[in-house]
């Protein structure tokens, strides 16, 4: 049995980097989004198909063995295995998993494809095993694999990859959800 879970990527209007220092950013989710199918294993391996990246290969022990492909951008790799593992651990389950990830958030440019990918994971993973697991949770877990790769990250990714929509975020005071009557369109170039 396999399970799939899908994530937005983000764009900030205002407050792209004061949202590290404490300050107020105004985020929306775009319509671009990752996407990662799920399975058991039966050993411990994390066995990551990323074919529209270009690259497989597996975690055992934390150490990641490709089989197709170079390594790519080993953190973001690296934040994957830890998504999968905390998610694993914060519902109480062992074994491995098969993850088959497709994104279509370009990488590397800012639209926070790693959240979006580490998102997608803790929730496929949640509904495999059916764990209930709120949108905070879902959240704070991928903001673990966010960790990996940016170090200190504001937590603004992960949250506008969980709850989507249009948002004003501060890490202190959290998030504040806005409505919209009607799409607005942007070209990001």
């Amino acid at each position: 049995m396999h399970v799939e879970a899908s994530a937005p990527g983000k764009m900030i209007l205002f407050g792209e980097h004061s949202v590290v220092y404490g300050k107020t950013a105004v985020v929306l989710a775009i319509d671009r989004r990752a996407n990662v199918i799920v399975e058991k294993r039966k050993d411990k391996k994390l066995f990551i198909d990323a074919d529209n990246l270009g690259f497989s290969g597996y975690f055992e022990d934390d150490i990641y063995y490709p089989v197709r492909g170079k390594i790519w951008r080993g953190r973001n790799l690296a934040a994957l295995n830890v998504a999968a593992k905390k998610t694993m651990e914060y519902i109480g389950v062992e074994g491995g998993a098969n993850l088959r990830v497709r994104s279509m958030i370009p990488i590397a440019v800012g639209l926070g494809s790693s959240a979006a990918i580490c998102v997608a994971t803790v929730s496929a993973i949640e509904r495999l095993f059916d764990a209930g697991l709120k949108p905070e949770e879902i959240s704070k877990i991928a903001f673990e694999g966010e960790t990996i790769i940016h170090g200190k990250p504001s937590g603004v990714d992960n949250n506008v990859s969980t709850f989507a929509g249009i948002m004003s975020y501060d890490k202190e005071k959290g998030i504040k959800h806005h409505k919209l009557d009607h799409d607005i369109p942007f070209i990001i170039g």
